[in-house]
């Protein structure tokens, strides 16, 4: 083997390093798996979220949740779980909205990203939650919402803001979701809240509980310490190769 070669068999080992490092991979992101029933065989009564519940003030109740995004990607799938106090049956016509925001030190800060979407529904069961001065049982649905575009974020904190809008159907349809169970590596603990508008203004934030609620989607390794590791192997056992090859070379 010469010289050339020897540059060549480096020169395909960059690149096939460099294709490793930048391709993305599938992955799910966050995962707050509902809060289940305890020895009451209830569950915490469960925040609302909708942009017409009467039993917030100002019949308006927008939720949004903060997560970790551990390195740059995108986001492709949303899933939640919820339902409707208190017919548990779903308008004939379900509208709900998502939006992602930047996380400016724990508040919600600019609006990244408005996606249209579509998805699905499923019933799962139902669901007995200790409401004010007694219990509802309730059809509790899982719906899986998956962007029409990919969002690109970077990485970073980010907030996810999500709510149902009933408005024009009966005042039995408002629309809950569950509470979940923090995510140890990517959630972080709290959530946040507004009567004032939706989308969401003037936001509240509550420094513990977290929304049912799983986010997945595409991330990109870390380009540069993936290629350098494999081009460092590749350079060694060429060199090996070389130096066995023609031992008085340098």
């Amino acid at each position: 083997m010469n010289k050339k070669q020897l540059s060549f068999f480096i020169s395909l080992a960059l690149f096939i390093g460099l294709s490793f490092a930048q391709s993305a991979d599938a992955t799910t992101i966050l995962s707050q798996t509902r809060v289940m029933p305890g020895d009451s065989n209830t569950v915490p009564a469960s925040p609302f979220n909708d942009a017409n519940v009467d039993a917030c003030p100002n019949s308006i109740c927008v939720l949004a949740e903060n997560f970790i995004m551990p390195a740059s990607g995108s986001i492709e799938e949303v899933t939640i779980w919820g339902g409707y106090w208190y017919a548990s049956t779903p308008p004939e016509t379900e509208v709900f909205n998502i939006v992602l925001h930047n996380d400016v030190e724990g508040s919600i800060g600019t609006s990244v990203a408005d996606p249209s979407f579509t998805f699905t529904r499923s019933n799962i069961g139902t669901v007995t939650q200790q409401w004010w001065g007694g219990t509802t049982t309730t059809t509790e649905f899982e719906y899986t919402f998956t962007l029409d575009t990919p969002v690109s974020l970077d990485a970073g904190t980010y907030w996810i803001e999500f709510y149902g809008d009933t408005t024009g159907h009966s005042s039995g349809n408002d629309f809950f979701s569950r509470w979940g169970i923090l995510d140890p590596i990517n959630g972080i603990d709290g959530l946040a809240w507004t009567t004032e508008s939706a989308p969401g203004t003037n936001w509240e934030y509550d420094t513990y509980g977290s929304l049912a609620l799983e986010i997945s989607g595409t991330m990109v390794p870390e380009p540069v310490s993936s290629s350098l590791f494999i081009i460092g192997v590749a350079t060694l056992g060429f060199r090996r190769f070389w130096k066995e090859k023609h031992p008085f070379k340098s």
